[in-house]
Formats: structure tokens, C-alpha cells, sequence
């Protein structure tokens, strides 16, 4: 068990380790069937593995790969993946669709842009600023 701490609300609470920075259902998709995927997390978790080999090398060798391995190839990939596969990354590019689909025919002005904060992206009412310009709503708290 963990002592998480969150930010909005300020609180603090016990859970255990592997509910931790971590979402059901994150990488599922559906596919062609309209049946539910893990194909995704399946190919990164194979990835990741691969990645986490090459820096097991790196640990027993004490060198990095040399430009042009497989590992180098592997540990660049491993890196760019890691950075990208987080919440925050997906919810940049998706902004604008999500909000367009929660609007369903209603005009987006500023009621509907500070009702979507408030409901789905932020959790909290948002400042105006953050109304103004939506885009840039990534800190903590929305502060």
C-alpha cells in the first residue's frame, strides 16, 4: 500500500501500488468487429520489453549502443514511446474532437467550453483564462 496524495481536491488516501498512475483500458481500442483490442498494449508491452533488454546491456556493458545497433534502434524507440504514452500526450491532439462531440450540435462559445472543463477535462470550474484559451489547460489543477 501507497499514501497518495492528489492535487484537486487537496487530499491524501491509501491504495495499492497498482492503482498507481495507471487507467483500465487506456490503449484499448475496437477493431474492425466493433470488438474491444489490447492489440496495442500487447505491441508496446512487447516493445517496452525490448527496450528495457537493451538497457539491461547498457547496465552490464557500461556503454551505450553504438549508433546503427539494434539495440540503439530498440533504446531510441523504447525512450520516444515512453515520453509520448501518457494522458497528457493524448489529450492534446484529441482536444478538439472531444470537445466537438461533447457539444453534440451545439455551438462551442464560452458557456460550453467552461461546462466541458468543469465536467470532463478539468474536473473543477476553470479561470477564464483557461476558458479562453483551452488548449494550454495542462498544468495541475488547471492553475
Amino acid at each position: 500500500m501507497v499514501r497518495v496524495r492528489r492535487r484537486c481536491p487537496p487530499k491524501t488516501h491509501l491504495t495499492n501500488v497498482k492503482n498507481v498512475a495507471a487507467e483500465t483500458g487506456f490503449y484499448t481500442i475496437t477493431d474492425d468487429n466493433g470488438v474491444p483490442s489490447t492489440v496495442i498494449e500487447h505491441e508496446l508491452s512487447r516493445r517496452e520489453g525490448q527496450g528495457l533488454d537493451a538497457l539491461g546491456r547498457i547496465d552490464e556493458t557500461g556503454m551505450p549502443p553504438a549508433v546503427g545497433t539494434d539495440d540503439r534502434e530498440l533504446l531510441c524507440l523504447y525512450l520516444a514511446v515512453q515520453m509520448a504514452r501518457t494522458p497528457r500526450k493524448r489529450t492534446g491532439p484529441l482536444f478538439g474532437r472531444n470537445v466537438t462531440a461533447y457539444a453534440n450540435g451545439r455551438e462551442v462559445d464560452l458557456a460550453l467550453m467552461t461546462e466541458y472543463l468543469t465536467r470532463k477535462h478539468l474536473g473543477h470550474s476553470p479561470r477564464a483564462a483557461e476558458v479562453q484559451g483551452p488548449g494550454t489547460t495542462t498544468t495541475a489543477c488547471g492553475r
